[in-house]
């Protein structure tokens, strides 16, 4: 037989066990069995309202380089992340002493060919010239000839002279009065009208009496050096020839042809001139 369920239930204890979210009501104590005094009234807890948490943000955990102890092997090289370092640049050869030896190459035999081609006489004297006087290249290089100049048949009258600067040239008495013997003729005919002595010569540079075996030319003119500054007339015949050099630069060949007029009359010679003008650079006073 099932005993009968208890004429009760308790309602305290139930309402405790319970709990809910909202605050609690005080209930009505329940009955008190026959027997037992009456409890004083029970006071129903309060329970405090739960408080919603925020949920916890998750951080990353730093990462830190591990430390190595001594007695390990050496770790390998930390690189960043997303760099690896290539293998080195080679270096460049370098050109630069080849480049040097091949110009010096070049030069030297740029110079020996211009050296094969040079004539023989441009070499010669180069080398005083440049040691008297570091002359230019421009003045360094010989002059070409100027072309000669003849004229002819040239009848000078006694103590008159000739100038080779004139073209042509024409005869005329020394212009200051002294006489041709002390002026500035390039070629004069003297005659001493006193002792009758006649000369033929220069009083503005050198003259040079050819002998027979040497024919005039410019190049004869330059070349001889038996210098004097006058020759008696009477050293003279038809078609000798006479080299005149002036101060001025000029070169002149003087054929002589005779003379005319009697010892009691104006003489005059006759001759032929060819001239060089500006064939050597004027002497300095």
């Amino acid at each position: 037989v099932v005993p009968a369920a208890p004429g009760y239930a308790p309602t305290g204890l139930a309402a405790a066990a319970a709990p809910t979210q909202t605050a609690p009501t005080q209930g009505a104590p329940g009955a008190v069995p026959p027997g037992y005094p009456t409890p004083p009234p029970y006071a129903q807890p309060s329970y405090p309202q739960p408080q919603h948490h925020h949920q916890p943000q998750y951080s990353h955990p730093q990462y830190t380089q591990p430390s190595y102890t001594p007695g390990h092997g050496t770790p390998p090289p930390f690189h960043p992340q997303g760099f690896v370092p290539g293998p080195p640049t080679p270096p460049r050869p370098r050109r630069t002493a080849l480049i040097v030896v091949g110009s010096v190459a070049a030069a030297v035999i740029g110079l020996v060919v211009i050296g094969s081609l040079l004539p023989d006489g441009s070499t010669k004297g180069g080398g005083d010239k440049a040691s008297k006087g570091g002359a230019s290249s421009g003045a360094s290089q010989k002059q070409p000839d100027p072309q000669p100049v003849a004229y002819q048949r040239i009848e000078v009258p006694q103590n008159h002279q000739l100038m080779l600067a004139d073209n042509p040239p024409r005869p005329a008495e020394e212009p200051t009065g002294a006489g041709v013997l002390y002026g500035h003729a390039d070629l004069f005919f003297y005659r001493d009208t006193l002792f009758g002595d006649e000369k033929f010569g220069t009083t503005n540079g050198k003259i040079v009496l050819l002998n027979n075996s040497e024919k005039g030319s410019l190049e004869t003119c330059r070349a001889v050096t038996r210098f004097t500054e006058k020759v008696g007339l009477d050293q003279l015949t038809d078609g000798s020839q006479v080299c005149v050099l002036s101060k001025a630069g000029h070169i002149a060949l003087a054929t002589y042809h005779g003379r005319s007029g009697g010892k009691n009359e104006t003489g005059f010679i006759t001759v032929d001139v060819t001239v060089w003008r500006n064939a050597e650079p004027a002497a300095k006073d």
